[in-house]
């Protein structure tokens, strides 16, 4: 893809958006830390690794950019990027999920109510489509604000 902007406006916006951190899967983890800058991550003058700054559970983004930049010619950039996941947020949503549901079924074998053990796995279901939904918005408006920053076309 390629950015209307050069290779230093690109490192100056990135300087001043990103806060420095060689392991942003493990800080990242943080709940309710207040941030001053957009970003978390680290890059340099041909490649980069960011993701979003997160103050609370709730806008918690469990992917990260990982990308490359060459200057173009003129005031050009082009940048590949993709978006991973931060495997220990991505996956450990999905094994807690899978762990409520086993516990649920090993609750409800003991128990002669089946109408308790169907209302919680809807209950459950509604949640998990919940999150994964918000999930793949919070990843959308990553992508979005990443591409907005560079002014990637």
């Amino acid at each position: 893809m390629i950015s209307k902007i050069n290779v230093v406006e690109i490192l100056k916006r990135l300087e001043k958006e990103t806060e420095h951190s060689k392991s942003f899967a493990t800080t990242n983890l943080v709940f309710f830390k207040p941030y001053k800058k957009k970003f978390l991550g680290t890059f340099d003058e041909s490649s980069f690794q960011i993701t979003k700054q997160n103050s609370s559970m709730a806008d918690r983004v469990p992917f990260y950019i990982n990308g490359i930049m060459r200057a173009q010619n003129g005031n050009k950039t082009e940048i590949e990027y993709e978006l991973l996941p931060i495997w220990l947020d991505y996956f450990g949503k999905r094994i807690f999920i899978v762990f409520l549901f086993a516990l649920n079924f090993a609750i409800a074998k003991n128990s002669n109510k089946l109408f308790d053990y169907l209302i919680l796995n809807i209950i459950l279901l509604i949640v998990t489509f919940g999150v994964f939904w918000l999930e793949k918005k919070l990843k959308g408006k990553l992508e979005n604000d990443f591409r907005e920053l560079l002014e990637i076309e």
